[in-house]
């Protein structure tokens, strides 16, 4: 039974673990939609944008520009904070998950290595 965990561990649970490692900073990456965010950095917020009407009128010309470009510098700084976090969260769920497929491989000799250290705590305590 030993060695069918341990063949199961280092075979298909190791397979299993490595692909979930690799879909945790995948996925948080698609869940901030960063692709996405980067693509649209300069896009107005909520599609909030101001029409500039029938002919010419300077001053609502000049206003129309404005408040887009108002709408546009929101959506970017929005964005920014957005994808800022979300690459954040990209790198943190890269290291846990190269840092529990770490600990995954050596699982096994913990077993052992953890019950000879009560051994030796047991034994040191009787001296």
């Amino acid at each position: 039974m030993f060695f069918t965990l341990i063949a199961w561990h280092y075979g298909p649970g190791l397979r299993f673990t490595a692909s979930n490692a690799l879909y945790l900073p995948v996925g948080m990456f698609r869940y901030f939609s960063v692709a996405t965010l980067t693509r649209t950095l300069l896009a107005p917020w909520h599609r909030i944008l101001t029409p500039r009407g029938r002919g010419f009128d300077p001053a609502a010309f000049f206003t129309a520009i404005g408040e887009n470009f108002v709408s546009r510098l929101a959506g970017a700084i929005v964005r920014i904070f957005v994808i800022a976090f979300g690459l954040a969260a990209t790198v943190v769920s890269a290291v846990i998950g190269a840092a529990w497929l770490g600990i995954w491989l050596f699982l096994p000799a913990a077993v052992p290595a953890i019950a000879a250290w009560g051994v030796i705590l047991v034994a040191d305590a009787f001296r």
